[in-house]
């Protein structure tokens, strides 16, 4: 599962993708036609799994890092 497609698996639609993230619906947009995170927004999102994870009490298996290149 790509990164994107895991978040908007978290969190359902674009509208949700744009407030979770702090950004407007065109470049949600934009994340998906291009199929890539934004190096910030890779970070937020990489982020935002640790602190599920801390949350779940370790219960929530790490995603394995996405390779690029």
């Amino acid at each position: 599962m790509s990164e994107i497609s895991a978040i908007f698996a978290r969190f359902g639609n674009q509208a949700n993708v744009a407030r979770a993230f702090g950004v407007t619906p065109a470049a949600v947009i934009k994340w998906v036609r291009s199929g890539r995170l934004p190096p910030l927004r890779r970070y937020q999102w990489r982020d935002m799994q640790g602190s599920l994870r801390k949350a779940a009490g370790g219960l929530i298996p790490a995603a394995p890092a996405s390779r690029e290149g």
